[in-house]
Order: structure tokens, then sequence, then C-alpha cells
């Protein structure tokens, strides 16, 4: 942040340091375009601040006249700028399954920080996302899945299965990630669905693939698919705020466990 006292303030951003060929997807024309959308008429791109790649400029005059509300959008909105260009590649897929363009295709690895690659595979009237979960010490990884196994069906109080399928909460009233068996709640019935698979039962999507780009996936697998009708409208934004901090939740649980 860079604020001049007199009505002008400039936000800078850089991506992490990541392999060339994931800057690649998030340093693009595509990139600028999404950024510009999303704050039209408050805030524009200029010139890049030495040592970032993408620097707003806010109006905050205008900013000032609009009421409580609104200020309070934009606010969160600018404040989210990282997650706008960290979510543009995985966008692009949305919005062809949305406009009912998507066309079948190998799985995709995209990456947002380092270590923390995920797949999507287009399927023509679906996408799948692909979380492989990986844990540093062997205590992350018995607290992790524990609660991608265990803690949602035992909040139930059903029996626990090998690979539990669970439902995805994307709603606009409880944003995020909320684990629920769907046979228990009719109102999810239509939510995309969540599997969990073991590191030694990679899912299918990912067979054939070079073991190295997937990496040691000691926690096992998180499969995520998604319909038109889940990126549809306003739930696109839901749906990408989920699936781009998905691994912060496990990261988040994990520390909570070791607090509590």
């Amino acid at each position: 942040l860079k604020w001049n006292g007199t009505g002008d303030l400039w936000i800078s951003f850089a991506p992490p340091d990541l392999d060339p060929q994931f800057q690649s997807q998030l340093l693009n024309q595509q990139s600028i375009d999404t950024i510009s959308a999303a704050y039209k008429g408050i805030a524009k791109l200029v010139q890049t601040e030495p040592g970032y790649q993408y620097t707003l400029l806010v109006d905050m005059r205008t900013l000032a006249r609009l009421s409580p509300s609104n200020r309070e959008f934009w606010i969160k909105s600018l404040a989210a700028l990282r997650l706008t260009v960290m979510s543009t590649p995985l966008r692009r897929h949305f919005m062809a399954l949305a406009a009912g363009t998507c066309q079948p295709g190998p799985p995709e690895p995209h990456c947002h920080r380092p270590g923390q690659i995920y797949f999507v595979q287009p399927k023509g009237d679906s996408i799948t996302l692909i979380f492989p979960i990986r844990f540093v010490s062997a205590q992350d990884t018995a607290i992790g899945k524990t609660f991608l196994q265990v803690h949602p069906r035992c909040m139930l109080g059903a029996p626990i299965t090998a690979a539990p399928t669970w439902q995805l909460n994307v709603s606009g009233r409880n944003q995020g990630l909320e684990f629920v068996e769907a046979r228990r709640s009719a109102a999810l019935g239509m939510s995309p669905s969540c599997s969990y698979l073991p590191q030694q039962c990679p899912p299918e999507e990912l067979r054939g693939l070079n073991p190295a780009l997937i990496g040691n996936a000691n926690g096992g697998f998180m499969s995520f698919t998604f319909l038109k009708r889940h990126v549809y409208g306003p739930q696109m934004e839901h749906v990408l705020w989920s699936m781009c901090t998905f691994y912060f939740l496990v990261g988040y649980h994990i520390k909570s466990c070791k607090v509590g």
C-alpha cells in the first residue's frame, strides 16, 4: 500500500515465486481484464510499482462519497485483490462451463502457492478439481486425515467409510466450505459433489500423470465436481473463493486442533 495523504491510494500485488508455467497463468491479459472489470469505477490499473506485477490506483474521493454499505463492499473487494488475481485460471474454466462452451480435456495443473499444486479437468458438462493433500509432519498428517475423513461424519453421527462422499455448501449465506452428508440435508442435495480418496487410491483423473507433478499426497486427495448450475451467476464468486482457499481451510483446522 502507498498513500500520498491527498486522496490517492496505490495497492500493489506480486504473486508468490512460482514455477514459470504457473506464473504465466497469472501474469497475462486475462488477469489484466479480470482486474479491470472487478474494480471498474473505483480503481484502475496504473504503471506498476517496482517489484510488483500489478498496481491499482484507488479513487478515494469516489469511495468516500459512497453509502456505508457500498463502501464496505468495495473495501472488501479491494482487500481481496490477491484472490482476484490468483483465481483467474480457475475463473476461465468456470466461465466456459457457465457459458456452455467447456470442452473435455486432460487434467491441467494449477498452483497458488509453492508446493500446493492442484488439478482442473474439464469434462464438457462438468469440471472436476482435485487437490492432492500434502503435510510436512506426521502429526499434521494424522490430524488432517481425521478432519478430511472422520470429523464431518462423526458430527453427523453416521458410520465412517473409507471414501465418504460429501456435499459442498457454496451458498451466499454461508460462504465457504461446509461438508455435510447429502442424504441428511435435502437443502444441499443439488450441491457439488465432493469425495475423499486415500494416498494409495489416487483419483482416476490423475492416473498416468507424472508422479513428481502430483507430489507426495500423504494426506490423500479431495475432489470436487461442478456442473453449470453451480457456477452460474453470483454463485461463481462463492465457488472461486471456496476452491482458492481450500488449502487454507485444511491448514486452519490443523492449527485449531493443535491449539485446542
